[in-house]
């Protein structure tokens, strides 16, 4: 089994918030995880930063590219909802910074794709 099968493409997206609102963040983040799982994630984590107290990370981590884009065409009214109150709690001009990731490749001597 090649690495790529089974850790699968990771997204970051990085959450600022102000520290005394953090308890009621983490209660909406709850229901997104789950929808989130629903959509087709094998994992959800949601991170919070001690050096910087209202820093979280969530991460994700979905089978493949395109499972990850099949999760855009899974979102409800009702999810949309959810993600604006997650929004909210977000503070600064920029949505929350989002990252992602695919497994990195080199091509071997034959010109084929390996993972490394």
């Amino acid at each position: 089994m090649t690495p790529r099968a089974t850790t699968g493409e990771p997204q970051r997206a990085q959450w600022l918030l102000d520290p005394a609102k953090a308890d009621e963040f983490t209660k909406v983040m709850k229901v997104l995880r789950n929808i989130r799982l629903r959509d087709g994630a094998i994992q959800w984590g949601l991170y919070h930063d001690l050096s910087q107290p209202g820093r979280f990370i969530e991460t994700t981590l979905v089978e493949s590219w395109a499972e990850h884009k099949r999760q855009f065409v899974r979102v409800t009214n009702a999810d949309k909802a959810i993600e604006e109150q997650a929004r909210a709690f977000h503070i600064g001009e920029q949505p929350p910074k989002v990252s992602q990731m695919i497994y990195a490749n080199y091509t071997d001597s034959k010109g084929f794709q390996q993972p490394c």
